[in-house]
């Protein structure tokens, strides 16, 4: 009896996935993606049944957190950290999880997970010190911050240096170092951030937010 073509189908896909692990990755990425979007009731245990497998073999990928696809793999006390603050219903929040998947989902994009992360801080930030300018930009808020500094306070300041004015050299780190931020005809400045640099602006910003 002739094969039907779903199971055609699901038979092509499985040797594709054997014979190319990346792209077999790529069809589970997709899976999870279809079942989260749709809502299917199986998504939990399939997730939970993958991720094991992963974990077993020692895969450098691992199911997100949401389930809704495939991320790389990190420190678990780095992954918990990021929940914590991708977990809230904030715009800032939002931010951090689409730069998040940008930087370590199936398909990165570094300059996408930097512009996100920047967006993250400003959302955050925007409410307490610039609250009568919803528009302001990185730039503006620390300006802000130097001109009204009295205003403000660290819980940790060290011996001999200002708290603000280290929290204003975090803020200067994450928004001078996008240097794809805007056209330059300097043929020294790339035009896009590295995965590198992307993941060190992830979680400096995560720490900002928080």
């Amino acid at each position: 009896m002739p094969e039907s073509p779903v199971e055609a189908e699901r038979r092509y896909l499985q040797e594709l996935a054997a014979a190319h692990p990346e792209k077999g990755l790529d069809l589970v990425d997709f899976l999870l993606h279809v079942m989260r979007e749709y809502r299917l009731p199986q998504l939990q245990s399939l997730a939970a049944g993958i991720e094991e497998i992963l974990a077993d073999g020692g895969s450098a990928s691992r199911v997100a957190a949401d389930r809704a696809g495939l991320e790389r793999r990190v420190p678990e006390e780095v992954a918990f950290r990021a929940r914590e603050e991708m977990s809230a219903d904030t715009k800032a929040a939002a931010h951090v999880r689409a730069a998040w998947t940008d930087v370590y989902g199936r398909h990165p994009n570094p300059s996408q997970g930097y512009r996100e992360a920047v967006k993250a801080v400003e959302a955050a930030a925007i409410p307490v010190i610039c609250p009568n300018d919803p528009t302001a930009t990185l730039g503006k808020i620390i300006g802000q911050l130097r001109v009204q500094r009295d205003l403000w306070a660290t819980s940790l300041s060290p011996q001999g240096r200002d708290g603000i004015d280290l929290a204003i050299g975090m803020l200067e780190v994450l928004w001078k170092s996008q240097l794809d931020r805007h056209g330059t005809p300097d043929a020294n400045v790339p035009i896009s951030v590295s995965l590198e640099e992307a993941e060190a602006a992830l979680h400096l910003a995560l720490t900002l937010v928080h």
